[in-house]
């Protein structure tokens, strides 16, 4: 059993703990543990899943090498009346939609179609997107439409439209909706929904994803990270949007592509072990050294011409309440050499291994 694994179970019996510090064992775990590891964690779980910060456990439990015996386990414990326990992590539910959990099909309906609250709803529609949804076709189009004409709305619904067997015309529709009445605050699942309907739902997410009225390159209201999903999703690469960048003549559209690709790069840097339970596939294999000679590479000795040079650009017309792009840019920049060293290293342990 990994250290990590016996020091964090010690670090939840501290009378004060810090999530920063649970993530980062979390990661550890995630990343470097065996069965047993996983299954230590699953008992500690399942015992303490109502305490504080135990719901940054839920994304090891995808590691489980038995899932339909944990997810039974989870219902059996977390569940009472096929509703979540007080205090239960609400990402259970998108958890037994990573399993595909037929059981649980009905929870997950309750709370996709029934519930309000916000990271609930949303936890229930990422769950039943990995289900075939064939019998709720109507309930889906009759919950989108709900979504027409307002500005706010339940977020994530729109994602569904991925679920349905002709999204034509409703793709079309959420493309209105986002680019007319729908809030920035409000468009992350229609993004996902384009980014997970295929060829069709891709023209949309490629439309929306360049236009600075959409917002996406903002991480206040979490779009950058749902359009980041969408990138690796089909497979565009820091490289492309780079080049897209460089390449355009528009400066409203510069501006929004240098504060897209820096808001790309801190959730690259940042790893969430959130998105392993996404309906989404990584498509995308671009190492930290590749992307850090990419984006701040020098054109010469003399000569930067890289991602610090567009951010100094826009800095100078920043409005009050925008974060400054250039520190912005230059602190990635550090963190993503101390990313390029940490690679650097564990492919050279990895090759000492081997030999």
């Amino acid at each position: 059993m990994l250290k990590a694994t016996q020091d964090v179970l010690n670090y939840f019996k501290e009378s004060r703990q810090d999530y920063s510090v649970i993530k980062a064992y979390c990661r550890t775990i995630y990343l470097l543990g065996t069965q047993e590891d996983f299954q230590v964690i699953e008992a500690f779980f399942l015992e303490n899943f109502q305490n504080s910060y135990t719901h940054a456990l839920v994304n090891i439990l995808i590691k489980s090498e038995n899932p339909h015996n944990t997810a039974q386990l989870i219902l059996d414990t977390c569940f009472e009346n096929n509703l979540l326990k007080e205090n239960a992590p609400k990402e259970l539910l998108n958890l037994l939609g990573y399993f595909r959990y037929e059981p649980a099909l009905p929870i997950l309906e309750h709370y996709v179609f029934q519930e309000n609250s916000y990271y609930i709803n949303q936890s229930a529609v990422l769950g039943i997107l990995y289900f075939d949804c064939s019998h709720l076709q109507d309930q889906i189009k009759q919950a989108i439409e709900e979504c027409y004409g307002k500005n706010l709305f339940k977020e994530f619904m729109p994602a569904l439209v991925a679920k349905l067997d002709d999204k034509t015309e409703i793709l079309e529709n959420l493309y209105t909706l986002g680019a007319t009445i729908c809030s920035t605050d409000c468009n992350g699942g229609i993004v996902l929904g384009f980014a997970l309907s295929g060829a069709e739902g891709e023209t949309y997410f490629r439309k929306v994803y360049a236009d600075p009225y959409w917002e996406l390159d903002s991480g206040a209201t979490g779009s950058v990270y749902w359009t980041y999903m969408g990138f690796q999703h089909f497979g565009i690469t820091f490289k492309k949007l780079y080049q897209e960048l460089k390449n355009t003549q528009d400066p409203k559209i510069e501006k929004h592509l240098t504060r897209l690709i820096l808001g790309f790069l801190r959730l690259k840097i940042n790893l969430n072990l959130k998105s392993e339970m996404l309906p989404i596939q990584n498509n995308v294999s671009e190492s930290f050294l590749s992307i850090y000679k990419r984006l701040y590479g020098w054109e010469d000795p003399n000569k930067s011409n890289n991602i610090t040079d567009f951010a100094k650009k826009h800095d100078i017309d920043k409005k009050s309440y925008e974060y400054d792009l250039q520190k912005e840019a230059y602190e990635l920049e550090r963190l993503l050499g101390q990313k390029v060293q940490e690679e650097i290293l564990l492919q050279n342990l990895k090759s000492e291994n081997i030999h």
